[in-house]
């Protein structure tokens, strides 16, 4: 072997390390490069499969679908559940009217001619039936206010405590209203009692007046 092919040779090995390195370092680049990619790839996927639990109402906002959400999150769901209820007895006293528009009209108009024509004691007799539905209205809003307590007390997941926060908004609405009209059938039952008093007492002082006018017109004729 010359001395030129000697050289050539170690040129040749060098060579072919220096490319065998740069081929390895190109394959581990290439593989992070993938990795960091399925990675990526894995993130979006996550984010993707939140967005779609938030956006349809279910599922978890935290990443935990435990049953346990957030103050705000809670406050929205009670709230819309109030927003339900009203909806629900809008709906239904609107559906009432359109299917029973003279049954309804009939009814209004006999309470109503009843309490004017009837003084103030039909209007306290209605007012003391008032008072019993709502007393009833009132222990069933407080039975669905003490079930929707339990079932968000056991909720496994986020979806059943966010239903049973709009259970007891809607209870609670309903709640408020028994009591606002067990207050308004007290107050008008107490000023009906009033005016029966009232004219009990202006009967009593006219009979009393007659009373006396009739012993005073019999004694001047004995005179």
């Amino acid at each position: 072997m010359g001395l030129f092919d000697f050289v050539g040779d170690v040129v040749k090995s060098v060579k072919n390390a220096f490319s065998s390195e740069k081929k390895q370092t190109r394959n581990v680049n290439n593989n992070e490069k993938v990795s960091v990619f399925e990675t990526k790839e894995t993130d979006n996927q996550n984010t993707d499969t939140y967005q779609f639990n938030s956006s349809s109402g279910g599922g978890s906002t935290d990443g935990k679908d435990d049953g346990k959400i957030g103050f705000w999150e809670g406050a929205k769901s009670f709230f819309k559940g109030v927003g339900n209820k009203v909806k629900e007895q809008v709906s239904g006293l609107v559906n009432t009217i359109k299917e029973h528009p003279i049954k309804t009209l009939l009814t209004v108009g006999a309470v109503t001619a009843a309490c004017v024509l009837g003084g103030p004691v039909v209007v306290t007799a209605v007012s003391v039936i008032g008072i019993g539905a709502a007393g009833i209205g009132l222990g069933k809003s407080a039975v669905g206010i003490a079930k929707g307590v339990q079932a968000a007390e056991n909720a496994k997941t986020d979806q059943e405590k966010r239903e049973a926060l709009e259970n007891i908004g809607g209870s609670t609405l309903e709640a408020a209203e028994n009591i606002a009209m067990g207050v308004a059938s007290g107050v008008s039952a107490a000023k009906a009692l009033q005016a029966v008093k009232a004219t009990s007492g202006a009967a009593a002082a006219a009979s009393s007046i007659d009373d006396a006018a009739r012993a005073g017109a019999n004694s001047i004729d004995d005179a």
